[in-house]
């Protein structure tokens, strides 16, 4: 029991909490998994969960004494408070089968859910991300109760108005920050015929345009005399590309759009930019040209942008310039090319959206098909329409041809070949025959299952799960196998009967380099899904006697990795060492390796997506497509012939589908639909309808609802003035959302640091062999918080308070960090700063400044504001093991979302148990603590896994989170937030509702007030500010959690609970 008292009591209850007597060890386990899997998973459902929160009464007096004292300060100051609205209490009475344990609690329509920043009249569903009760099951009765608000004593508030100022303020009317008003007002064609209208300044021609024409011409004149300019062009008329310019030229020059399809090698990404440009210099044209060429990535656009440059004989910022976010270098605005990212081009249509600066557009790298790509074409197809002086080329090393060259009306394509030494193709079943590989044996499976315990059939589910998956495999492959049988080894044709050869197999990789290593020499790269498939080969070449570090230089490559010695992979080794890359996908387009002769492709990938039916994040290990099987192939032969080895056979390849779907089509849409409104493109649906490839529709109106329930979005899908501000920030929004909440409650630099992580990678490196290691550092960093994204805010936060380069290597490396991802996270801080001060949120642009870090200390409120950020992804927590007395079994936390009962938290993250202790002291357990988790993203690999969570208590959902109250008895309300119930007293609700009444008016003057900045001597604001963060941090600090009175008997997910344990004593 806490000193101060309980704040979350917690109980569960059960049907099934009674199991057969005489249960031992794990077939207790096997017990409820049967009974789960008999029952349709209805049990983990059926969880019926209630957190009775109950205030210390002199936690309440403070409320009180400080909701008094914010009075007095509005009556000084004559700022005009607003009354609470008034609090409609829904009846629901469940009538559920036990059948129909996947339909939660919900309100039905028009019943109003408390929404974020203040706006409680706007009616919407809850987030997608859960599934509720279906309105014929439930029975709905509302009555509207008005409850006593002291504020209307000193106020009586004109007639009518109540709380319109602030809902209007949310809803898109009133003065707003930094151009809210001119994204609403207007689509994308009025902004473009307005553009258009002020005429095209590419376009323009007088003798100030002609004058400059020739004085580009005799520059060049002279340029292309001198050494160093015709050592770069004898090079240059090798590639095919450039022995192709004048057929380029003719079709550019008679068709407004061109798809140019170019095989790795053969330099159309450097050559088609310079061949249009050059042609308009000679013609005394190059005043009118300046070509802007997008890539994906942005080491791609300054790459390519130097190497331009240096063909041409120039530095960068004369006619060859770069931008990417957080970093440019401008080339000059006539007769120039400018590299940059697709996302650059979006930021310049939503200013200037008939680009009438550029007179050419390329996209390239357009087979990758991500949302900017997408987004790109649609737009700039509308753009087309109206200037048809603008040019658009579309070039990729693989393209969908037909359907792009469809989406642009039926626009000509080419081809290029590509320059590269010819490559042979050997696929599994001559592999198999080269190396002599077979798969072990499997262990001879028991007849029959008369003897088999009701709780132990899972395992023969699964046996004869794999038994169809192998007559299907029998049935698709037997004719191609039949038909190639006099060709093979019966050991190899055996061993192609078994459908487990398609899995991916570290072994055969591992004797397939062994065979590789015994013939010519040359470079070996080798593709593998993910970082534990790189780190399991590693460690097997590792421990192998045969791949001698004095005759093996071996790299893994991996956006993941350590970056140390990472040049060296692109430097030849000396003579007699062979040099092997193991790499994912990344290597496929992002970098060029050219002395790389050997390829081993598994031919699988890492694919990232969207299960549209649960709403779930997925990172499988698929096939890849015919697409990037070309690319890896073509990663050989660079410098001599090569040779690719596929891990699959001839006719699996044949069969595998011709490209990946598009981004759009598979991953969550919260970004795309923020960027369409923001580029006013209309209704979400509408827009993405007219897309090259249309996501479907239930993903459209999931991320409308979801971007609605945070507050980005109105009723009529209109972007509110959060949501502006939201689509202005270059992250996600929740990321935006934190970086709004960490400047206004005084914690930004920490906001501001797991900001950037979301919005470009984890600092933390999962290195090879040091893995228990690394998990220590991050439970240092976390600073005994139950937190992941404490201990990345921790560990950025201490790097960037070592000045000294030589400090902040060692600290990076003491701690397993990337110092370059280190070093770029900081330098994104840094422009988020930028951000803030432009859109009037910060004065000095400094993320550290000490009026904005004031609570830099306080992490219970760090950690309330991180759930309010990542609401409504929200998961409720109990403790097992609670009551162990073996130190060995730490306490163990147990985790439930709404829409898929029991999930696990990643192994990476400081909330997971770890099978060994740690020599800081740290326990290899998480501590007991709160009853609710937030977490940043939900992704299936090998297991539907939680990413970077925190723990947090009840109040933050109450104060920034939606939810519905009910009457639960005479005295008490309850709170549905998602499924869980929250019950409390009458007046201790009714005093944290006028509490959060005030918050919404502050956020919501915060959010659409015209200020310049946020100002330190607002008192009124300042004090409503502090009373909810007096009050958060009071429950973190003081809280209890929800036990396990069972679990140490017990595996089971089902058992009573009603203990508590006080977690900090």
């Amino acid at each position: 029991m806490s000193r101060r008292g309980g704040w979350n009591r917690s109980s569960y209850k059960n049907v099934n909490k009674d199991r057969p007597r005489g249960l031992r060890g794990k077939d207790i386990g096997m017990y409820y998994k049967n009974l789960q899997m008999r029952n349709g998973n209805r049990t983990k459902k059926n969880l019926d969960i209630t957190i009775n929160l109950t205030i210390p009464p002199a936690v309440l007096t403070s409320l009180q004494k400080n909701i008094e004292s914010i009075k007095k300060i509005a009556k000084e100051h004559q700022i005009d408070i607003q009354p609470p609205k008034p609090l409609k209490i829904v009846e629901i009475k469940q009538e559920v089968s036990p059948e129909s344990f996947d339909h939660k609690f919900a309100p039905p329509s028009g019943v109003p859910l408390m929404r974020n920043f203040g706006d409680p009249s706007i009616s919407e569903e809850p987030s997608t991300s859960s599934s509720f009760i279906k309105s014929e099951d439930v029975k709905v009765e509302i009555k509207e109760e008005v409850m006593e608000s002291s504020f209307t004593e000193d106020q009586d508030p004109e007639p009518g108005h109540s709380d319109q100022r602030l809902v209007s303020a949310l809803k898109g009317a009133g003065d707003y920050k930094y151009g809210y008003e001119d994204i609403i007002t207007g689509t994308f064609q009025e902004k473009l015929d307005e553009c258009l209208s002020k005429g095209v300044t590419i376009s323009m021609e007088n003798e100030d345009i002609s004058a400059l024409n020739e004085s580009i011409y005799e520059s060049y004149q002279s340029k292309i005399n001198t050494p160093e300019y015709k050592k770069f062009k004898k090079f240059r008329k090798i590639l095919p590309t450039y022995k192709k310019s004048e057929e380029l030229l003719k079709v550019f020059n008679e068709n407004q759009v061109v798809v140019v399809s170019g095989e790795t090698g053969c330099g159309k990404s450097t050559q088609i930019p310079q061949i249009i440009l050059d042609d308009a210099i000679i013609n005394k044209r190059g005043a009118n040209i300046h070509i802007l060429v997008t890539q994906p990535r942005r080491i791609a656009a300054s790459s390519l942008a130097t190497r331009v440059a240096e063909e041409r004989n120039e530095s960068l910022g004369i006619s060859v310039g770069y931008a990417v976010r957080l970093e440019k270098s401008e080339a000059r605005p006539r007769a120039s090319i400018m590299f940059c990212t697709t996302g650059i081009l979006l930021a310049e249509l939503e200013t200037n959206q008939g680009l009438t600066n550029y007179s050419h557009v390329i996209l390239d790298e357009v087979h990758e098909r991500d949302t900017h790509i997408d987004l790109s074409m649609f737009m700039l197809k509308q753009v087309l329409k109206k200037r048809k002086d603008l040019k658009l080329i579309l070039m990729s090393a693989t393209i969908e041809a037909d359907k792009l060259c469809s989406y642009f009306d039926g626009c000509p394509m080419m081809h290029i070949e590509g320059l590269a030494y010819p490559v042979k193709d050997i696929y599994l079943e001559e592999i198999l025959q080269m190396t002599k590989f077979t798969l072990p044996e499997e262990p001879a499976q028991g007849r029959g299952n008369q003897h088999v315990k009701p709780w132990q059939r899972s395992k023969m589910k699964k046996q004869a799960a794999e038994m169809q998956m192998d007559i299907q495999y029998k049935a698709e492959i037997a004719p191609w196998l039949e038909s190639i049988k006099k060709k093979l080894d019966r050991s190899v044709y055996q061993t192609l009967q078994n459908a487990k050869i398609e899995e991916l197999n570290i072994d055969l990789i591992y004797e397939l380099l062994i065979h590789i290593s015994k013939g010519d020499p040359g470079a070996v790269l080798v593709f593998l899904p993910g970082i534990g498939e790189i780190s399991k080969l590693l460690r097997k070449m590792d421990e192998s006697t045969f791949f001698s570090r004095d005759r093996y230089e071996i790299y893994p490559l991996h956006s993941k990795l350590p970056s140390l010695e990472q040049r060296k992979i692109f430097q030849k080794p000396p003579d007699g060492i062979r040099k092997i890359i193991v790499a994912t996908n990344i290597a496929e387009t992002s970098i060029t390796i050219d002395d790389i002769v050997y390829v081993v492709d598994c031919g699988k990938i890492k694919y990232s997506g969207l299960n549209i039916e649960d709403n779930v994040s997925t990172l499988q290990t698929e096939w890849i497509a015919q697409a990037n099987l070309r690319q890896r192939r073509g990663r050989a032969g660079r410098c001599q012939p090569g040779i690719c080895y596929h891990l699959v056979t001839s006719y699996r390849a044949g069969k595998l589908a011709e490209r990946l779907l598009p981004e759009l089509q598979r991953n969550s849409l919260l970004e795309p639909v923020l960027a369409i409104k923001q580029l006013r493109l209309g209704k979400a649906a509408d827009a993405m309808s007219k897309m090259p490839s249309p996501p479907a529709d239930t993903t459209v109106q999931r991320a409308v609802k979801h971007l609605s329930q945070v507050g980005a979005l109105d009723q009529e899908e209109t972007l509110t003035p959060l949501g502006w501000h939201l689509a202005r920030l270059p992250v996600h929004p929740a990321a935006g959302k934190l970086l709004l909440l960490g400047t206004m409650f005084g914690c930004l630099d920490r906001a501001a640091s797991v900001a950037a992580v979301w919005g470009f990678k984890d600092p933390f490196q999962l290195v090879i062999g040091k893995e228990r290691e690394v998990d220590e550092m991050k439970r240092i960093l976390s600073l005994g918080e139950p937190s992941d994204h404490v201990a990345i805010s921790e560990a950025i936060i201490r790097f960037e308070q070592h000045y000294n380069y030589n400090h902040k290597r060692v600290f990076a490396r003491e701690h397993f960090l990337a110092y370059n991802t280190l070093g770029l996270l900081s330098e994104m801080k840094n422009q988020f700063g930028h951000n803030l001060k432009q859109m009037g949120f910060l004065s000095s642009g400094d993320v550290t400044s000490a009026w904005e870090n004031r609570n830099r200390d306080n992490l219970s409120l760090f950690k309330a504001i991180v759930a309010a950020s990542l609401y409504p992804n929200i998961a409720t927590v109990r403790w097992g093991r609670t009551n162990s007395r073996n130190p060995s079994r730490p306490p163990r936390v147990k985790v439930r979302t709404p829409e898929d009962g029991p999930i696990n938290i990643h192994p990476s993250s400081v909330m997971a148990s770890k099978p060994y202790g740690f020599q800081s002291g740290y326990s290899s357990g998480p501590e007991p603590g709160a009853n609710w988790l937030v977490y940043w993203l939900k992704q299936r690999s090998s297991d539907l896994f939680l990413i970077d969570v925190t723990l947090v208590y009840t109040l933050p959902f109450l104060f920034f989170g939606e939810f519905v109250v009910s009457e639960a008895g005479p005295s008490d309300y309850c709170v549905l937030i998602s499924s869980v119930k929250v019950t409390c007293k009458k007046t201790t609700l009714e005093l944290l509702w006028q509490m959060r009444s005030l918050l919404d008016q502050v956020l919501a003057s915060k959010i659409g007030d015209r200020s310049p900045c946020w100002t330190r001597n607002n008192h009124f604001e300042n004090k409503v500010l502090d009373s909810v963060k007096e009050l958060i941090t009071a429950e973190d600090e003081s809280a209890e959690y929800i036990g396990d009175e069972e679990d140490d008997n017990s595996e089971s997910d089902y058992s009573d609970y009603g203990s508590s344990w006080s977690w900090r004593h």
